[in-house]
Order: C-alpha cells, then structure tokens, then sequence
C-alpha cells in the first residue's frame, strides 16, 4: 500500500532493481512544510524503518545544497535526499509498503 496524502501532489515513487536488490525513492517536488511529518517504509521482506522530515524555507537554497546534480529543484528537497538514505540502508522489494504517517 502506498498513502502519498493530498490528491493532486507531485509526489512519485521511483524503483530500481539490481540483481537480488530493489531500492525504491519517494520524491516530493517543491516539498513544502505540509510535507514534513513522519515517514515510514515497510517492505515485504523486512522490518518497517521510519524517519521524521523536517522542510524548511530558506531564502538561500543554495547555501542548503548538498550535492552538485544538474537539477537544482531536486536538491533543494531534503526528502529525496532522505529517501535515497532510507533506500541505501534498507532493500525494498516491489511489493512494499510506503506511506506517510497522520501528524
């Protein structure tokens, strides 16, 4: 089961398979602070991992970057870094289960 929220957000789930492994990333687009909020994951071959998300405004997105992708509007989303953390630390199957818990 996959919960996104609100109806109508930019909000995707991409998955990769390689080999035994699949790793799937929940990207948020332009997150706003309605986005932040406990997120969890729970796959079908492993336990549930969970995270608090905290979005933050700033008027120098710059100064928040941490990486040099060539899509500024994907580093300044600190969900899609969180997700690709998650991601490393926990292999999804296909069939998991990704939702966003009620604040």
């Amino acid at each position: 089961m996959v919960n996104y929220g609100q109806p109508g957000r930019a909000i995707t789930v991409e998955t990769e398979h390689r080999g035994d492994t699949t790793r799937s990333s929940l990207l948020v687009l332009n997150a706003s602070s309605w986005d932040s909020g406990q997120y969890a994951c729970k796959p079908s071959n492993a336990e549930r991992v969970s995270i608090k998300v905290h979005v933050l405004r700033s008027e120098t997105p710059a100064a928040m970057q941490t990486t040099t992708s060539a899509s500024p509007r994907l580093c300044t989303t600190y969900l899609l870094i969180f997700c690709l953390l998650l991601s490393l630390l926990t292999p999804v199957s296909s069939s998991s289960s990704c939702r966003r818990s009620q604040r």
